[in-house]
């Protein structure tokens, strides 16, 4: 028999684990708002859905947010912490916005802090 490991989170209406993704090891799987298969079902039910925060930002909510951080000199890490978010996720983010043609999507100028700047704004 293999194991394997599974990606838990804790559901925020009931407060059980949940996987990211159904199992037959865990029934109760992430099915959005951070909450699992059978809290959302129930809320959407109820009319209590809108209740519960939504876990990501609109395109336009996330590139509005990076244009302001970038302005004012934050490094990419420290955009990523600011938003919440993975370094991978911010990547990520950036990317489907430039595939979708946003012109607001550009890479962020620096990497680290610490790293000497060069005339055209870019870590050495």
């Amino acid at each position: 028999m293999t194991t394997t490991t599974l990606a838990l989170r804790i559901c925020r209406g009931c407060d059980r684990p949940m996987t990211t993704h159904l199992t037959d090891e865990l029934p109760r799987y992430h099915r959005g708002r951070g909450l699992c298969n059978f809290c959302h079902e129930g809320a959407r039910r109820r009319g209590e859905l809108v209740d519960h925060e939504r876990l990501n930002r609109t395109r336009d909510e996330f590139l509005d947010e990076w244009q302001t951080l970038c302005s004012e000199g934050h490094t990419l890490r420290q955009i990523a912490e600011r938003l919440g978010m993975t370094v991978a996720a911010v990547d990520q983010a950036l990317n489907r916005a430039r595939t979708a043609g946003d012109r607001r999507a550009v890479p962020a100028i620096r990497t680290d802090p610490r790293a000497p700047r060069t005339p055209r704004g870019r870590a050495a």
